[in-house]
């Protein structure tokens, strides 16, 4: 019914006993910073006052009563206050380094994403080259044929295709060169003739 509320938050504030081991497993090598261990430090001298207070709160028979229960409770709520600062102090620590890390993983990928795009471009670059040297090597003999073929067009039946290609554009091109070689021989056979028929009429 009349109960102080002040007793209500002095039962609540009782130190389970497994916080101790906690802060203790928190001062192992995974807190680095000099700040965090002395913030764990600072919360964990105040858990036994914490205890204390507690108990001696707790023992009493009329709070209400009791004149100190009020600086034992204000001694109480002022070592909480320390250390929920002390514990803020310490989650900011965290944060920052956690920012800090977050930050570091982003620089990883974008050097991953600019690396991977270098590599593409290089590699379409390396493609590109690759196509022209291709395409240069596949269409010189195609030009050399074409060229001979203007030129034997233009009269000059002697004209050869040097055949440097495997193949099917070596075959090619030796093909063009025989067919070049036998109209060379009709050409001079009928050159022959006319001169033979004009020699006898």
């Amino acid at each position: 019914r009349g109960v102080d509320p002040r007793w209500v938050v002095v039962r609540h504030m009782a130190v389970p006993p497994q916080l101790n081991n906690t802060l203790a497993r928190m001062e192992t090598p995974l807190f680095e910073e000099v700040d965090e261990r002395r913030l764990l430090a600072a919360v964990r001298s105040q858990v036994p006052r914490v205890e204390a207070l507690s108990r001696e709160i707790l023992a009493l028979p009329d709070p209400r009563a009791d004149p100190t229960a009020v600086e034992k409770v204000s001694a109480l709520v002022k070592l909480a206050d320390r250390a929920t600062a002390a514990l803020s102090e310490f989650y900011e620590i965290g944060l920052r380094k956690m920012e800090t890390d977050f930050a570091h993983v982003l620089d990883v990928i974008w050097w991953a994403l600019a690396y991977g795009l270098g590599i593409l471009a290089l590699s379409i670059l390396g493609g590109v080259a690759l196509a022209l040297v291709f395409s240069s090597w596949l269409s010189r003999p195609i030009l050399a044929i074409a060229q001979g073929s203007r030129r034997m067009a233009g009269g000059d039946l002697s004209h050869r295709v040097a055949v440097r290609a495997g193949g099917e554009l070596g075959k090619t091109a030796q093909a063009f060169n025989e067919m070049a070689e036998r109209l060379e021989a009709s050409y001079a056979a009928m050159t022959r003739r006319n001169e033979e028929l004009a020699a006898l009429g």
